[in-house]
């Protein structure tokens, strides 16, 4: 088993594990009460990103007429970067309001365990959604990389079944009228095509 993990090892994996261990770090210094919009924040760039990103993308090369000058597959890697960012800052911007307005901190223990427990959730989520631009990108050697690593294919799955989660569990009950990304499991499971 060890030397199945090490032979599959890529270089993907040891940015997949900075992130991790990067995260794990900040989020002990940074405590629970931050760690709490971060963590929200990755979970609104999951679904805003896997959700969205071929609806926008089909838009707007169908308007634009984008497709002669770059492949659809590299707008919907820059739809889907904008996507998860603009999810992300959602959250950013809701916790520096709250800062502004409260000053919240945890109980010390739980404001750095709390912090920790968040963060670790947070690493592998970013690490998923990490993965899976690159799988979606139009670079064939990217794609690979994420699938032959070891980590790679398991945190992508981590982010492909919490947009699940959160569609079938949220927001399918609201937004009676949009439909499950679709496209988005079938590049989990190594189908590109649209």
């Amino acid at each position: 088993m060890i030397f199945n993990m090490l032979k599959s090892f890529n270089w993907l994996d040891i940015i997949i594990l900075i992130i991790i261990f990067r995260i794990f770090y900040i989020s002990i210094k940074g405590g629970f009460t931050t760690e709490f919009f971060k963590f929200f924040g990755t979970l609104s760039a999951i679904y805003f990103s896997m959700h969205y990103n071929t609806v926008l993308s089909d838009f707007i090369s169908s308007k634009l007429h984008i497709e002669e000058k770059m492949p659809l597959e590299f707008l919907d890697f820059i739809i889907f970067i904008i996507l998860a960012l603009g999810g992300y800052f959602i959250f950013v911007l809701v916790r520096n309001a709250v800062n502004n307005l409260l000053k919240i901190e945890a109980v010390s223990v739980l404001n750095k365990w709390g912090g920790l427990l968040l963060g670790a959730l947070r690493s592998i989520l970013l690490a998923g959604l990490v993965s899976f631009a690159l799988v979606i990108s139009s670079v064939p050697y990217l794609k690979n990389s994420v699938m032959d690593s070891y980590l790679g294919p398991r945190v992508l799955s981590v982010a492909v079944n919490t947009y699940s989660v959160i569609w079938n569990n949220f927001f399918s009950k609201f937004a009676t009228k949009e439909e499950y990304n679709s496209i988005v499991s079938k590049i989990a499971e190594g189908d590109y095509s649209k």
